[in-house]
């Protein structure tokens, strides 16, 4: 039976849809199968709406993805540092391995403490453990529901009500406006590139909120902070050296944009894209000989046409194949930035950049 508690002084709040595993002690049997059904486990959360959050494993893949200069023994070792959501629950509340989570809006008591939902775990090893856990998925949804739209309808009935404005000028006509349609990819750079990234952030922004202070965690991994040498191989392979060796896996004709900016460190703009025509196609043709040769000149005639919406696509695309190995405030180095109406460019040194022969 599920029980709600308010905590103070908590390291962070838990969104929506998360569901962490916590402990009192440590509970081998159940953590031993966390961990080795632990994709299983996400998935059969996920079809329920929710994101089952185990904090061992995913403090270490926080401190991977914002550090990706660690090696594994350091990684180990600032994993062991973090504190846990499991730091915080200690003093009492709760008695057994449970599941706790929060709501969509957080939800405070009357002393401003943060009120958390607990469903304790309770299994027999003698019959389906994964049954169990099935059956406190449907719960934790069906909790989840029911609480937020008790705390919806509370809010509701103490918020005064509002008159939707109306648009209207002094002689009350009607005011028309429009959205501004980009008139070139250039206009379109910025915003291109952050439809996409958008969708990355939600679950980057979701990794950077599961039991871990993000304060606490830049305070552990800040001081070794550094840049990667990129190592393009002679079969056009893409590797962070300094990163673990971190591979940057992208579509040929994506790519083929990526080395073009990467042999260009003065920047190109993108009005000027058609004097890169044959240089970017002899680029492409390189790692992609076998097919349509109408179907290959079309498309870089695509990119390289500044009217055309297909540059910042590709540009979007570079940024998202490096943002989703590691921190932006690093990965930004590595893929195409620049204004609008600027020239845009790599902003890597090129003494890091190494290109087998």
């Amino acid at each position: 039976m599920a029980k709600e508690l308010s905590f103070k002084n908590l390291p962070f709040v838990p969104v929506g849809g998360q569901v962490i595993y916590v402990e009192q002690s440590y509970n081998e049997k159940l953590n031993t199968y966390i961990r080795k059904n632990y994709d299983r486990l996400k998935t059969l959360f996920f079809s329920q709406g929710l994101d089952f959050c185990y904090l061992p494993l995913l403090a270490k893949e926080i401190i991977s993805y914002n550090a990706p200069y660690l090696n594994e023994k350091d990684i180990c070792s600032k994993t062991e540092q973090v504190p846990s959501l499991a730091n915080y629950l200690a003093d009492g509340s709760i008695d057994c391995s449970s599941l706790v989570f929060g709501l969509d809006v957080p939800v405070k008591d009357e002393n401003g403490n943060i009120k958390l939902q607990v469903v304790p775990i309770k299994t027999k090893w003698y019959t389906s453990t994964e049954s169990t856990f099935k059956n406190l998925a449907k719960e934790v949804k069906q909790i989840s529901r029911l609480q937020s739209r008790k705390y919806r309808e509370t809010e509701q009935q103490h918020k005064p009500k509002e008159v939707a404005p109306s648009l209207h000028d002094e002689e009350d006509n009607f005011v028309l406006f429009s959205i501004r349609h980009p008139k070139d990819a250039d206009d379109s750079f910025d915003a291109q590139s952050q439809l996409l990234v958008d969708e990355i952030r939600q679950r980057i922004d979701a990794l950077r909120n599961r039991g871990v202070n993000t304060m606490f965690l830049h305070k552990l991994i800040d001081e070794g902070e550094k840049l990667s040498r990129l190592r393009i191989t002679k079969d056009y392979r893409i590797f962070l050296i300094d990163y673990n060796n971190i591979e940057i896996k992208m579509p040929v004709l994506i790519k083929a944009v990526f080395f073009l900016f990467l042999r260009h460190p003065e920047g190109i703009r993108f009005k000027e894209l058609t004097d890169y025509y044959s240089e970017l196609l002899q680029i492409y043709l390189q790692m992609n000989p076998i097919g349509s040769r109408l179907k290959q000149e079309q498309s870089i005639r695509d990119i390289t046409d500044p009217c055309n919406n297909s540059i910042n696509e590709k540009c979007a695309r570079i940024r998202e194949a490096f943002i989703t190995k590691f921190d932006e405030r690093l990965a930004k180095n590595y893929y195409i930035t620049g204004n609008r109406g600027e020239t845009k460019r790599i902003m890597l040194d090129k003494s890091l950049i190494l290109w087998e022969k």
